[in-house]
């Protein structure tokens, strides 16, 4: 599996998109792997509602949806990143990203899992019961005691970016561990 973005936002048309990702459907193909689009609030497919327009628009098997519903609120702070985003994007999930988002004044920023707007436990039921069997994984952007500027959350790399994660992914990884014991548990 391999994980893509759509195009920067720059007036690209959906038909001129999925054009381009024709010749990564083949790869994918031939090499027995998936694309996942994730959605950003950079792109072209900022929301899950418009990811699923692209896959969907491309209509190949190889080219499936990444559903990270902590990055919905960057992008829409009204739709709910579950069970709304959720069900935009299904069946063509194919592999979830892991973090949570508040929003404070119309800003979004990302906290310890379970603390902001994503209802994982529903989620995580709704899963169980779909049958998904793909992968999740944690994408901490949330930091202990350090904020992360628009630029490092848009291109991370560096040291900088790393300044408080353990210990925030520590805190989320007990987290969502609990939500998923809570969810086996019913």
């Amino acid at each position: 599996m391999i994980r893509g973005f759509d195009f920067w936002a720059s007036g690209v048309s959906l038909e001129e998109r999925a054009i381009a990702y024709e010749p990564i459907a083949e790869i994918c193909e031939k090499e027995n792997i998936t694309c996942v689009i994730e959605f950003d609030p950079s792109v072209h497919s900022s929301t899950a509602a418009l990811t699923a327009e692209l896959v969907n628009k491309i209509g190949h098997p190889n080219i499936k949806a990444l559903f990270d519903p902590g990055n919905l609120p960057f992008a829409d702070t009204t739709t709910p990143p579950f069970p709304n985003a959720y069900n935009q994007l299904m069946p063509n999930i194919a592999h979830i990203h892991i973090k949570d988002t508040i929003v404070v004044d119309g800003k979004a920023d990302c906290v310890k899992i379970g603390d902001g707007m994503v209802d994982y436990k529903g989620m995580f039921k709704q899963l169980i019961k779909d049958g998904y069997t793909g992968n999740v994984m944690l994408e901490t952007h949330y930091r202990k005691n350090v904020e992360l500027t628009e630029e490092q959350l848009k291109r991370p790399g560096g040291a900088a970016f790393t300044d408080g994660a353990y210990p925030a992914s520590e805190e989320s990884i007990i987290a969502l561990k609990n939500i998923i014991e809570s969810v086996l548990e019913e």
